[in-house]
């Protein structure tokens, strides 16, 4: 039975988390100081270092956090179930849609920590690429459920070369090069779908 101590100490961990991720959409994360954090949470910087040894720290559990929830979302997204009999566009399609609002929930959020993570690989986790690569598993194995309607040689190569372009067009146009950016795609995420399906289309179909 957890104690008010208890209930208190978790309490004021969410709140952090809550704050920052509020925060770091509307001001990078290297710029927002632990003072802004906690000011925002309603708690005292004691309060932030007895839960987080830094801002770094921080940064990790929010992006554990995302997982979390971009798990639960890809898993029900791409679920067999709700796509059995669609045809191979429709399942294109729907793994667009789910990078596409995936990135768009946490744009702050993932530009930190792609940011972060660039100029210190070294923090990047085993976990964390374990992580992503089920993410993707889930995406291919989707499209690969249509495996008849692929006409590539090699279907699971063009999959994951698809997947791959996917996921890299979604982050550098949504979260690196928003469309106020120079020279950044201004597409709104109907057109962004649209292209992209017939990218991967074409690649399945090479």
């Amino acid at each position: 039975m957890k104690t008010a101590s208890q209930n208190r100490s978790r309490a004021s961990h969410e709140a952090i988390l809550k704050a920052a991720e509020r925060l770091i959409e509307e001001k990078p994360f290297a710029k927002l100081s632990v003072n802004e954090i906690t000011k925002s949470a309603g708690v005292s910087v004691g309060c932030f270092y007895g839960r987080f040894e830094s801002k770094t720290a921080l940064l990790i559990a929010m992006h554990s956090r995302y997982e979390e929830y971009r798990n639960t979302f890809l898993a029900e997204a791409l679920c067999e179930d709700n796509w059995r009999n669609a045809p191979l566009r429709e399942r294109v399609r729907g793994v667009v849609s789910a990078f596409i609002s995936l990135m768009r929930a946490r744009r702050g959020l993932l530009k930190s920590f792609l940011l972060r993570y660039w100029a210190h690989p070294e923090d990047m986790t085993e976990l964390f690429k374990g992580r992503l690569g089920n993410n993707y598993q889930m995406a291919g194995a989707l499209i690969l459920s249509a495996k008849d309607e692929i006409t590539a040689e090699n279907p699971e190569k063009a999959c994951r070369l698809a997947i791959s372009i996917l996921a890299g067009a979604c982050r550098d146009i949504i979260i690196m090069k928003p469309a106020d950016a120079p020279g950044a795609a201004d597409a709104d995420d109907k057109q962004l779908t649209d292209a992209l399906t017939d990218a991967a289309l074409g690649i399945l179909a090479a």
